[in-house]
């Protein structure tokens, strides 16, 4: 969830909320600290920032996969709408390189649910294909 809002300040009880639905257990603030603590020591200082009761990911588009999608998705689609096709097809085929399978997958595999939402999804082509 993080990933998908970088750059965004994300509550915990929105974080709660997301990860345990309706099945919120007593211990949830709790564990929602240790998951930020390992995602800490696999990431590094300084990548995700404690505000207030609030966690962000502090990292640029570059940097995770789906912000790396989704600016060679839009610069594909801009070289469309300028009529270049080699560079459009360039774009977009190195966007479509880093699409694995359905957003969020193992999310929605272990709440039973789709509640987060991708842009791109639900029907659309991630590349804004139709």
């Amino acid at each position: 969830m993080l990933v998908l809002h970088r750059g965004e300040l994300l509550s915990v009880d929105r974080l709660i909320d997301e990860l345990w639905e309706d099945r919120v257990p007593a211990t949830a603030a709790k564990a929602l600290q240790g998951h930020v603590s390992h995602l800490r020591k696999a990431l590094g200082d300084g990548v995700i920032v404690t505000r207030g009761r609030g966690y962000e990911l502090a990292v640029g588009a570059n940097q995770v996969d789906v912000g790396q999608f989704e600016v060679l998705a839009r610069e594909g689609r801009r070289a469309l709408s300028r009529n270049d096709p080699v560079r459009a097809r360039e774009r977009l085929g190195v966007a479509l390189e880093l699409w694995r399978g359905e957003p969020l997958a193992r999310m929605r595999r272990r709440t039973g649910q789709w509640r987060l939402r991708c842009p791109w999804h639900e029907g659309d082509s991630p590349t804004g294909e139709t």
